[in-house]
């Protein structure tokens, strides 16, 4: 389907521009234009009688109710739920993909818009390098948020241009320029992120992708060789390493259903091993989704991975070698690297699986037209609470400013509609609580911080303000636990943030 080939192009183009979707903004954007697609495609399909191509969806469903499990009880309930939105519509992606790559005509026109973005990626990679300090020193980003996402994008796209480019060869004998000219800004691109690891990633899975032409011993040599290079890059690594045990060690706290889905970067600071950096992510994804989702939401993707590949893969990799690779790359990718935290990754594995087996033969069955109606009902229904977030952070950061200008009643308006909004918002009831003690209402102030605490515990900056309210009040008792409780989630906490505690007003 060239339309909806097209359209899923013009969102990974939108999803990389905008800093892979990684700020909210740009992912509810995505989040909404995959419902819209998905609810246009099942009236398209409903309509014209097109049939519907049901691609792994037990697996699919299997996956999403592991998921699910991670939400019964999440750390930061506001941070699962923003999370969570993107996941979803990376599973509705899969089966917009499926329907739109069925032949190579549609999936060129799909990787046709990439190459636009790979040239001005290039381009802006180039000039970083060049004004770099000494040369080529930096990593280099370009429109992507960090090196991280920019060297995932490249893994991903790099071997379906490279494929497009060597057919169009065996085609004429000559390299055409267009695919050409793709395939070199792509490596630009990933040349200026400078991960070895996605060299790795893109290495790993080659034999099996060449097939007869490499045999056992070669595939052997070809394991052994990644491994010796994954442990040189990460074997003296403790940070890394002590970002897994932090994961493994929430894993351990919770092995069934995890800290709740985006909560590594909540519970780092209270289950961290090691004297590393902090960060926001596992860089890794089989750790980072042990720890968010415990055994039922990682097993039941594992199950869902397999069972959707099971039969399917190999006939990938003939139909669509190009694409396979690419979903290969990405998924090592993925095991120690920063990867599907950022949404235009996560659109990019989505995309790469449908694309592989859109080119499998799939039963289709008719969509009732009822179904369709109820599809586009649902997608428009959830909309709002989808919005929801967003508005409240925005009316937060309003907040927040009018505070900095000691305008108190405009705060308290910004905060309380932030938290009308979004009932999980800590940061809403934070700040209420802080508009609260500088008015000199301290006993209010602790009810609404302790709200506060109820939505995100182990925020070790929300328990020293509790104590700063309470030593306000003169309950002292009260106010050491609270501090002491603070210094155990973060070692040296009370000292870096003394200057952000709240004066007595």
């Amino acid at each position: 389907m060239p339309t909806l080939a097209g359209l899923l192009g013009l969102l990974t183009v939108f999803c990389a521009a905008a800093k892979g979707a990684y700020d909210l903004w740009a992912s509810l954007a995505f989040v909404l234009a995959t419902l819209a697609l998905f609810a246009g495609s099942a009236i398209r399909a409903a309509w014209k009688d097109e049939g519907w191509r049901l691609c792994a969806w037990a697996p699919t469903a299997a996956a999403a109710a592991g998921f699910a499990a991670s939400l019964i009880s999440p750390l930061n309930p506001a941070e699962s739920w923003t999370v969570v939105p993107s996941w979803i519509a990376a599973a509705l992606v899969f089966p917009l993909a499926c329907r739109a790559f069925q032949t190579e005509a549609d999936f060129d026109r799909f990787l046709r818009l990439l190459v636009p973005f790979f040239s001005l990626q290039a381009a802006l990679v180039a000039r970083e390098q060049l004004s770099s300090v000494p040369l080529f020193f930096d990593q280099s980003a370009g429109l992507l948020f960090d090196a991280n996402a920019s060297a995932a994008f490249c893994v991903a796209w790099i071997p379906p241009l490279a494929a497009r480019a060597l057919r169009g060869r065996g085609e004429t004998g000559r390299w055409p320029g267009y695919w050409s000219a793709g395939l070199i800004a792509a490596l630009i691109a990933f040349a200026g992120a400078k991960s070895v690891w996605g060299f790795i990633a893109l290495a790993a899975p080659l034999p099996w992708l060449l097939g007869p032409r490499f045999g056992r011993r070669e595939k052997s040599f070809v394991v052994v060789a990644a491994a010796a290079a994954a442990v040189w890059k990460f074997g003296g690594s403790s940070d890394r390493l002590g970002w897994w045990a932090t994961g493994l060690r929430m894993f351990a706290d919770a092995p069934w259903t995890g800290v709740g889905l985006g909560g590594y970067a909540s519970a780092f600071l209270a289950y961290r091993v090691g004297g590393g950096v902090q960060t926001v992510s596992a860089h890794g994804a089989p750790v980072q989704l042990l720890a968010e989702t415990g055994m039922l939401g990682t097993g039941a993707l594992a199950w869902a991975l397999l069972a959707a590949g099971r039969g399917r893969l190999r006939a990938a990799i003939a139909g669509r070698r190009g694409a396979a690779f690419g979903l290969l790359a990405l998924g090592v990718f993925s095991l120690a690297s920063v990867c599907f935290e950022f949404p235009v990754n996560l659109l990019s594995f989505s995309l790469l699986a449908g694309a592989a087996f859109g080119a499998v033969p799939e039963p289709t069955r008719p969509l009732p037209k009822a179904a369709a109606v109820m599809i586009a009902a649902a997608c428009l229904a959830v909309s709002p609470f989808l919005i929801a977030p967003w508005q409240a952070s925005r009316a937060v950061v309003s907040g927040q400013e009018a505070l900095i200008r000691n305008d108190h009643g405009e705060a308290e308006r910004y905060f309380s509609a932030a938290g009308a909004m979004d009932r999980r918002s800590f940061e809403a009831r934070r700040g209420l609580a802080r508009v609260l003690f500088r008015r000199g209402d301290a006993g209010a102030a602790v009810r609404v911080q302790r709200e506060a605490i109820a939505r995100n515990p182990l925020n070790g900056v929300l328990w020293l303000e509790l104590g700063a309210y309470l030593s306000a009040l003169g309950r002292e008792s009260e106010s050491a636990k609270a501090l002491g409780r603070a210094e155990v989630l973060s070692a040296g906490l009370l000292q870096r943030n003394m200057s952000s505690m709240p004066k007595s007003p």
